[in-house]
This record gives structure tokens, sequence and C-alpha cells, in this order.
């Protein structure tokens, strides 16, 4: 049996005892529409948000675009069009179980334009195990508590990944929490995930294994370049 490990992206910052106030004049920017979705293998219903952009300074939830037409359908022939349920969120009407190997098409009308998107549903990759190590205050690396690793089986071609960490129900969600990879270095063997994420005794701990296409893995790989570089 082969275990390789993959340390996830993260970033640690150092900061520097150095302080300067700055006024920042950033111009008002044009609402745009922002459509995200996810097809789910583990829900009889799927979601589609669909809300605008905002401007830097403006605080509260995105708008929602709850009169979007969505329509979401695949290879087989199954189409649905959502109905709205609560701010810009979407849901199909009947059950529409995600099913792997096959391709889905998202079809949305919204301000008067029309957007587009395919998107292949990969095999689904369970974890077979996942344990937790205690790091104590010897370790100049990671602040002393518990963290996760997980184990899953890697099937043969090629596949990517994003795994997603909940912490008490939230998730970690800051800009070094993109755990993102391919299989280029674990191909058909143990794939282990080191999680840097700290938890304490007494917290829950939930982890999920995304199976994403590689347009998908190259968005996040280019959404994380922009986070970090700006």
């Amino acid at each position: 049996m082969k275990l390789h490990l993959i340390i996830g992206i993260f970033l640690i910052i150092w900061l520097i005892s150095c302080e300067q106030e700055v006024d920042l004049e950033l111009k008002n920017s044009e609402s745009r529409v922002f459509i995200e979705g996810f097809i789910r293998t583990d829900s009889l219903y799927q979601r589609i948000t669909v809300r605008k952009t905002m401007n830097f300074y403006e605080k509260g939830d995105y708008p929602g675009i709850n009169d979007a037409i969505v329509i979401l359908s695949d290879e087989m022939g199954r189409v649905d069009t959502l109905q709205n349920i609560q701010n810009g969120v979407f849901r199909t009407q009947n059950i529409f179980e995600g099913i792997p190997n096959r391709n889905y098409y998202l079809k949305v009308i919204a301000d008067g334009k029309t957007y587009e998107a395919k998107a292949f549903l990969p095999n689904v990759v369970a974890f077979d195990t996942v344990i937790y190590e205690y790091v104590n205050n010897t370790n100049i690396v990671r602040e002393p508590g518990y963290y996760l690793i997980t184990i899953g089986r890697e099937p043969i071609g090629v596949n990517y990944y994003r795994v997603l960490c909940f912490k008490n129900d939230s998730l970690f969600n800051g800009v070094g929490d993109y755990f993102i990879t391919d299989d280029i270095l674990v191909e058909g063997n143990n794939i282990i995930f080191a999680l840097p994420l700290k938890f304490d005794r007494g917290d829950t701990a939930k982890v999920e294994l995304w199976n994403i296409d590689q347009t998908t893995f190259y968005y996040y790989i280019s959404l994380i370049k922009q986070l970090l570089c700006g």
C-alpha cells in the first residue's frame, strides 16, 4: 500500500510591526451578475445562486436577482426550471440528484442577459479515514491543538479535488483555506490531506471532499492567485 501526502495550499503571512493609515479612493464599479452553483451527489435537490456584486464600501448581503430564470439540465434529457426560495437562491422543483459521469448544463436569464455553462460531474471519491493528531507547544510551525488528516482511495484517471473543512458548522473560508489539488503525484493510490487548520477540545469537525472538473480547478487556482496577489 502506498501512501502519498499532499499539503493543501495555504498562506502564512508574517506581519511586520509597521503601521501606516492610508485612505483609499476606490471608484464605484458597475454592478454585475454573478452565478454560483454546485451539482451534489448527496442531495436530491440542487441549488443555484444568482446575485449582483456590490461596491467595496457597501454593506449587507449581495442583492439577489429573484426574477431570474434558471434552467438546469443534463445529457440524459432531465430538465428543471428552478424556483426562487430566498435572496437569489434557486432550488430545483423536482428531484434532481447529481449522477457521476454526466454532463450538466445551466442556463440563466437575468437582467435581460443570457448566461450558459456546462460542467462534467466526475466520479465521487470518499474518504476512507479521518483521523486527528495533537500538536503540542514544542512545534514551531503550528499552534498547539488538534489537526485533521484525511485518507481516501484515488481512482485511475485524471482527477481534481477541493477539500472543505468546517469547525462547529462554520466553513473555514479565509484566503489560505482553499485546499485545491490534482492527482499527478498519487495516481491510483491512497491520497492523504494534512489540513493546517487548528481545532480545540470540544470542537466539532466536518470535512468534505469535492471532485471537481478541470475548468473548476483552474478557476479556483486563478481565484487563489487573485486573492493572494490582488
